[in-house]
């Protein structure tokens, strides 16, 4: 396993999630100068700590910032939506359950984990909630897969 596979596991993972599918219209790696596609999702790796060499074995924990960017016009429903608005904390729930219904990403990890998350409003009508998103695997410390 190397960090591609890790990550791209996460990318198919909220691609095909069927929630998701039926209103996300875009899932991106890395960051982007301007989003003009809502509602989308931006994958950006943030650290790689390896630890636990053994046998020409690391066990490695890859930080992930999976970013859900959407654009609700309806004030009243940027945050709870309901059934024709998705809401910024709908969306952070349909992510992590996206994630959590297979915590090995299709067996590509060991674990997946999502501790924390962080909203942000900069410009009505849009908004972001970023998930940080833990993936545990291991790799040869030699040829790195």
């Amino acid at each position: 396993m190397n960090p591609n596979d890790a990550l791209d596991a996460l990318r198919d993972v909220l691609v095909a999630d069927t929630t998701l599918a039926g209103y996300v219209k875009a899932v991106f790696l890395g960051v982007r100068d301007r989003i003009s596609v809502f509602p989308s999702i931006v994958l950006e790796p943030l650290t790689i700590i390896e630890s636990n060499e053994s046998f020409e074995r690391n066990d490695c924990r890859m930080s992930v910032a999976v970013i859900g960017y959407l654009q609700e016009m309806d004030a009243e429903k940027q945050i709870v939506g309901d059934a024709t608005h998705t809401g910024i904390l709908t969306f952070l729930n349909d992510i992590k359950k996206a994630i959590c219904a297979d915590p090995t990403l299709g067996g590509y990890v060991i674990d997946a984990v999502c501790p924390e998350s962080h909203f942000e409003f900069v410009n009505y009508p849009i908004r972001s909630v970023t998930v940080g998103v833990e993936l545990l695997f291991r790799q040869n410390s030699k040829t790195r897969v």
